[in-house]
């Protein structure tokens, strides 16, 4: 077996258990499971940071991610309900 090979069971298990566990949440079914969970490169990419910055956001747990063994992934509804939360808005000169 060689190291592609290796690479394209690896991505297929990960896959498979990311898309059992989006099934366990209720979460909305598609037919690319890439869309749902994101690597730390797009997820950096679709918040305009800095690759270094997503892994140092990931490594304090300041954003929610999935792990499966050396792989991480950042679900992307997460992600955005998580910057929602996290949202300060300006309090009001009227009060």
């Amino acid at each position: 077996m060689s190291t592609f090979d290796i690479y394209k069971v690896v991505r297929d298990v990960v896959e498979e258990v990311l898309s059992e566990k989006n099934k366990k949440r209720g979460g909305n079914q598609t037919s690319n499971p890439e869309s749902v969970y994101l690597t730390v490169e797009e997820a950096a990419k679709e918040l305009n940071i800095k690759v270094s910055r997503m892994r140092t956001a990931i490594f304090r747990n300041e954003v929610p991610y999935v792990k499966i063994g050396s792989l991480v992934r950042v679900p992307r509804l997460d992600l955005h309900d998580h910057l929602k939360n996290a949202l300060l808005l300006p309090k009001s000169s009227q009060e």
